[in-house]
């Protein structure tokens, strides 16, 4: 189902600390279905969550910090979810808060 988000007023989506929950795989699926659900009219996605930008294992005494559990969690890179933005047609921004968390703004091409 298509939604028309721009009749709506809504040309973004935005996603808090809910992707790393989800497997890479589960995550490409999600990306796709808010793709999908937006329709044409979605020009960006907004995603703020646990992401890595550098390796975790430098950061086990801040995971409870930025709410990381690495035995229920799983986090991608930065650049998985840069390339998976991308395969869809979006130009991605990231800014970094923390080497464990950071903001992806993706626009849509």
């Amino acid at each position: 189902m298509n939604v028309d988000l721009y009749y709506k007023g809504i040309t973004k989506i935005i996603s808090n600390y809910a992707l790393h929950h989800l497997t890479t795989e589960y995550k490409k699926r999600a990306i796709a279905k808010m793709v999908s659900i937006g329709g044409a009219s979605l020009d960006r996605i907004i995603i703020g969550d646990l992401m890595f930008f550098e390796s975790p294992d430098n950061y086990q005494n801040e995971f409870s910090l930025v709410g990381y559990g690495p035995e229920v969690d799983s986090p991608s890179s930065v650049d998985e979810l840069v390339n998976c933005l991308s395969n869809f047609n979006f130009q991605t921004e990231v800014h970094k808060l923390h080497p464990l968390v950071g903001v992806i703004i993706a626009n849509r091409n």
